[in-house]
């Protein structure tokens, strides 16, 4: 019967790309899933869990936030709604501005628990951190630095896999520190390992091919860089090169990119070969 719970909890997170801990997340504090359990008490997730999952997900993407999802899942005629992430990050920016880390952390900390990975990262960690650099006050850089440390420790913390494909994240160019932890924190809800190689330019990263062996190089460009410095560098990229960010899509769009590129993390993953078939 398609009721019947049959997928274990790594299974469906596998299925969904929804982390364990979001899945119980979901089902202790807002009930919208409710898996069977074996005797031993592990969870067993049914066919109809997993189109629920798929529905939750839908109503996510579309900017619903977690708390209202149950009300629409049992409303066949429910239609879409304007997105609301703008007052969790509106939450955010003001524990910013407050320097209230204590308060900070443990709003991130839920947040990363309730929502997907790429979700979390997109919706809510870019929209908040693009209005702290925005901000015009007299100690707006204080505020910003404050912020995006806090953030790099809390996700540092969160990043733990030990198996999967591994991949080796490079920054070049004047790529904050930040977007090297945000993308392993990425690559971490897809199953890989990770390494910070750190700044390197390209001809130092090909010295280092041999002895990392990672199944790909995942390049986050900064700014400061022009079309004669990818030329020059052309030959050194290894032959598994990945690029991301918001950075890089403006190069990609120049045709100055010598390997793919794709701003989801997620995308560029199931688009690689070398990837594809292990994540």
């Amino acid at each position: 019967m398609a009721c019947e719970g049959k997928y274990p909890i790594r299974e469906i997170a596998e299925l969904t790309g929804v982390n364990p801990v979001t899945l119980r997340a979901w089902q202790r504090r807002y009930g919208l899933i409710k898996p069977a359990r074996t005797d031993s008490g592990h969870r067993l997730y049914s066919d109809d869990d997993l189109e629920r999952i798929k529905r939750i997900l839908g109503w996510l993407e579309q900017g619903v936030s977690i708390g209202k999802v149950r009300a629409l899942l049992d409303q066949p005629d429910a239609t879409p709604m304007a997105p609301e992430w703008q007052d969790t990050v509106d939450n955010l920016v003001a524990a910013s501005i407050e320097l209230r880390t204590g308060k900070l952390d443990s709003q991130l900390r839920e947040l990363s628990r309730q929502y997907p990975t790429e979700g979390f990262v997109h919706n809510i960690v870019r929209p908040w951190l693009q209005q702290l650099a925005q901000l015009v006050r007299i100690d707006q850089p204080l505020i910003e630095q404050m912020s995006r440390q806090l953030l790099m420790e809390l996700l540092g913390r969160f990043i733990k896999s030990r198996s999967g494909p591994l991949i080796a994240v490079v920054r070049c160019g004047r790529a904050h520190p930040l977007e090297s932890v945000l993308a392993r924190y990425q690559l971490q809800g897809l199953k890989c390992r990770s390494i910070d190689l750190g700044e390197l330019e390209p001809d130092q990263l090909a010295l280092a091919v041999q002895r990392v062996q990672a199944a790909a190089y995942l390049v986050i460009p900064g700014t400061g860089l022009n079309e004669s410095w990818f030329d020059k560098h052309r030959a050194h990229w290894p032959q598994t090169t990945l690029f991301s960010g918001e950075i890089a899509r403006i190069y990609a769009q120049s045709g100055w990119l010598p390997y793919a590129y794709a701003e989801s993390i997620a995308q560029l993953v199931k688009d690689n070969d070398a990837l594809s078939g292990l994540v």
